[in-house]
């Protein structure tokens, strides 16, 4: 299986696109046999203005579980599409309620022999998940963009480091990049679950001791649990660790981040 070529697309579309501007319209999940899995939207205001996605979510399930995934995708087929010769056309889903069709996808360029009618309803392949040679789903033949969350979450993960290893230099910056620690995780796609994923996954490291850490860390390869531990033990530190907001620093805090943000910095080269 060729893990650069070999991925399926789910598009998830709302039915209007005429909502607030702010208001996310279209969801893009891209699954490679590579294991990488990207989630992207867009608003209305992108779409509008044809302008690119924005990034939600980037993890890496691993290739064992996406090749699964994608065995399972090859025994769904589509319905009701036969694509011949030129010209254009659109793909049409029609609202049960509402009685309206609603243009879920289109492209220039090809052209599809409709029944009857010449509209072709997608009630049942709306919101399905298909294999495709390339990024194409429901009419459309247009390249997502490329995806740099790897590159900024090494970028992140090296800023950190940096910024623990000066720490006792520079004590008022890296404080002040502390209090925004959690944001940044956020914004990379990482999720605050209170430290249960990993723990569940390494029970040893519960006491939250460096040296559990240590031993534990080099076998770990899932980048999104990794950065859910990051952003699960800042939240700790400063939410839950005391009761008037303060931060208590010692060696072990700043053991157990340097490794985990050491071995991030490792996994996204």
């Amino acid at each position: 299986m060729d893990k650069e070529k070999a991925y399926f697309v789910l598009v998830s579309e709302k039915p209007s696109v005429h909502g607030k501007p702010g208001a996310i319209v279209e969801q893009t999940l891209k699954l490679a046999a590579s294991g990488l899995a990207s989630l992207v939207t867009r608003t209305a205001r992108q779409r509008k203005t044809g302008r690119s996605y924005h990034e939600a979510k980037l993890a890496n399930i691993g290739e064992e579980k996406a090749e699964l995934l994608l065995s399972l995708t090859d025994r769904v087929k589509q319905k009701k599409e036969r694509i011949a010769g030129t010209g254009s056309y659109r793909l049409i889903r029609y609202e049960e309620a509402a009685g309206a069709a609603v243009v879920v996808g289109q492209q220039t360029g090809v052209y599809v022999d409709f029944p009857g009618t010449g509209k072709v309803d997608l009630t049942e392949m709306y919101q399905r998940v298909l294999p495709f040679d390339d990024i194409w789903a429901f009419g459309r033949c247009q390249q997502l963009p490329k995806r740099n969350g790897k590159k900024r979450m090494h970028q992140f993960a090296a800023k950190w480091v940096k910024l623990l290893l000066q720490r006792e230099k520079d004590p008022e910056k890296f404080w002040l990049q502390f209090d925004k620690l959690g944001d940044a995780c956020s914004k990379l796609g990482f999720r605050m679950d209170s430290g249960t994923g990993f723990v569940k996954r390494y029970p040893e490291c519960a006491a939250m001791r460096s040296e559990a850490f240590a031993k534990v860390l080099p076998t770990v390869i899932d980048i999104e649990l990794l950065g859910s531990a990051i952003y699960s033990l800042w939240r700790y530190k400063t939410h839950w660790e005391s009761f008037d907001g303060s931060v208590s620093w010692s060696e072990n805090s700043q053991q157990c981040f340097l490794l985990l943000f050491q071995r991030l910095e490792e996994l996204t080269k």
